[in-house]
């Protein structure tokens, strides 16, 4: 009976040394950064969203996933242009169904290879994408890439068009797409599905703070949003911080946060909120491999290298102030 409790306790160091945000690591994904004023926090490697749109809504929808992910844009233009009337163009649609055709695009993705992730956005037009994104989707070697549809329509699901695009490509997983309905936060959520989410920091108006770890002082700044002020407006807070493969994790705090809030993915030097764990946790490792880490919320960064705190031991006190 004592042996087994002794296991028992030598397994449950174990469980800490691995940091607090190892037990979710096999669940989600994500990492990167882009753009002025705000942090995108993508998944790993470069993304496009390719988009076909016959009145400029599937073009805004496209354009609202590059803002939001950090892509680069791609419009797919039908060599021989749909008609801009709604029933010949319905009708043209449906001959090329029945006819399984294949209607020529102009013009090509320069580099198809770079990218990990395509979006791939079209109006619905008799229950599925215009036949003219079979073409575009069958002119490059897809496989191992994941390709994520979305669609606008009157009120259509996106259901039947990734039936069909997967019959298309039977060798390419399509995955779950979405209506784009011009809610943000819908869309958002779908997002963070994939491990995309763009975090909004304003740079201008984001906060300095000061680190007093181990009583060494390290400058930071926190991010300009409610879960940031709503963790300051406690300041000054000391936690006690444990560290783990990628991470100094610890504390019980109480941070206000929405779903929106929420991310997957880090970098070096980022200070975030682990929700499980209602933790303080600095990264300091693994960023490049920061694919399985979720349940985040943003809260700001450290300023420069992290390597000064990684030199101060496996257990850190830190006392956050304005």
């Amino acid at each position: 009976m004592k042996i087994l409790k002794l296991i028992l306790m030598i397994m449950s160091c174990m469980v800490l040394l691995v940091g607090c945000t190892e037990n979710a690591s096999q669940k989600q994904a994500d990492t990167g950064a882009k753009a002025k004023s705000a942090e995108f926090v993508k998944a790993e490697g470069k993304v496009l969203v390719a988009y076909y749109s016959q009145t400029g809504t599937t073009k805004k929808a496209a354009e609202n996933i590059q803002r939001l992910t950090g892509a680069d844009i791609f419009e797919i233009k039908p060599a021989d242009p749909y008609p801009a009337a709604h029933a010949p163009c319905l009708e043209r649609q449906k001959q090329d169904i029945k006819a399984d055709a294949r209607p020529a695009v102009a013009g090509k993705v320069a580099d198809m290879k770079q990218y990990k992730t395509v979006f791939v956005g079209f109006p619905v037009w008799y229950y599925q994408a215009p036949m003219v994104i079979n073409t575009f989707l069958e002119s490059y070697e897809l496989e191992g890439k994941r390709i994520i549809p979305f669609c606008t329509s009157g009120g259509h699901p996106i259901d039947s068009s990734i039936v069909a695009l997967q019959k298309s490509l039977p060798k390419v997983k399509i995955e779950g797409g979405l209506r784009v309905t011009g809610d943000e936060n819908e869309l958002k959520n779908w997002l963070q599905k994939y491990g995309y989410a763009q975090v909004q920091t304003n740079s201008k108006a984001s906060v300095p703070v000061k680190l007093v770890i181990n009583g060494k002082s390290f400058e930071a700044m926190f991010y300009d949003t409610k879960p940031a002020h709503s963790l300051l407006e406690q300041a000054p807070i000391n936690v006690q911080l444990n560290r783990g493969r990628r991470d100094f994790c610890g504390g019980n705090l109480n941070v206000q946060y929405t779903q929106v809030d929420v991310v997957r993915g880090y970098k070096n030097g980022d200070l975030m909120y682990w929700i499980p764990g209602k933790n303080f946790v600095i990264f300091t490792n693994g960023e490049e491999n920061s694919a399985d880490v979720g349940e985040l919320v943003p809260l700001g960064k450290v300023n420069g290298s992290v390597q000064d705190i990684l030199d101060l031991g496996d257990t850190i006190e830190v006392v956050i102030k304005k």
